[in-house]
Formats: structure tokens, C-alpha cells, sequence
């Protein structure tokens, strides 16, 4: 089990599959993005690279019918989440994921941000990582202990 995280600012970066679940589904991705909107002390970042992997995810034909079902455009969704979470554009991308490189831009903007956490449903490429470079690479539900809630 992780630490509580103390009262000072904490920076994440929510992995796409993360913020796809969130806007779409109920359940902790959803309980997650809540918190990361309401909380004062903790802040979302996210990269003009998984802004446009988002932008790409929602477009495809078996979410169609999810993105429908929230009564807003696929346009709306990313809207939405760009008010919530601060732009940070990282000036390098380092090769780390070698099956994934979409995974390299989350941990480049993790890096850039000097972010607490990657949150991620990512079990084959990202979470088995466990760190880089100091920064904690956790599950939602994890995040959510992580910051004193649960579901």
C-alpha cells in the first residue's frame, strides 16, 4: 500500500486509456478525474501528443456509440478535459517503451512536469515499469488510495 500523499501540490498525468475510461464509464477512472478536478492541491497535466491520442481514441468506431451516450461530441470530451488539465509540453522524448512509443510521450510529460504520479490502465507496457525516474507508475484504484479516497 502507498502512502498517503501529503497537503503539498501533487502533479499526475493521466495515461489516455485513464481519461477515455473516465469520460465515458462510471467507476474509479471516473472517481479519479473527479478528484484531480476538485482538488486544489492536485493538478492534471497533459502534452499536445496525448491530447491528439485522445482526439484519435474517441474517434474510433467501438466508442461511437459510449461518446454518444455522455450527450456530447468527441470535440466536447476533449474540451472538457483540456479545462481541466494544464498543457506542459516536453521539450525531449526519450525511447523507453520500446513496444509502445505512445507510452514515451506519457513518461516524457511525466518527466517535464515533474509529476507525482503516471496513472494508467496499462498492465502490458507502462505498469510493469513500477517507476521512472522517481516518478510512481500506479493503477486509478491506486491513485485513488494514494490520495486518501476509495470507491
Amino acid at each position: 500500500m502507498m502512502a498517503r500523499v501529503p497537503r503539498e501540490f501533487s502533479t499526475v498525468v493521466l495515461d489516455t486509456n485513464v481519461v477515455v475510461a473516465a469520460l465515458l464509464w462510471d467507476g474509479v477512472p471516473r472517481a479519479l478525474l473527479k478528484l484531480v478536478a476538485a482538488e486544489q492541491s492536485v493538478a492534471a497535466v497533459v502534452s499536445p501528443a496525448l491530447i491528439a491520442e485522445f482526439e484519435r481514441v474517441l474517434q474510433r468506431a467501438q466508442l461511437a456509440e459510449r461518446v454518444r451516450a455522455t450527450g456530447r461530441s468527441a470535440e466536447e470530451l476533449v474540451s472538457r478535459y483540456r479545462e481541466i488539465a494544464v498543457t506542459v509540453t516536453p521539450s525531449a522524448v526519450a525511447a523507453v517503451v520500446v513496444a509502445d512509443s505512445d507510452d514515451d510521450h506519457v513518461l516524457a510529460l511525466a518527466v517535464a512536469a515533474r509529476a507525482s504520479l503516471v496513472i494508467t490502465g496499462d498492465r502490458s507496457h507502462l505498469l510493469p515499469i513500477g517507476r521512472h525516474e522517481g516518478i510512481a507508475i500506479v493503477t486509478p484504484r491506486a491513485a485513488l488510495e494514494f490520495f486518501g479516497k476509495s470507491l
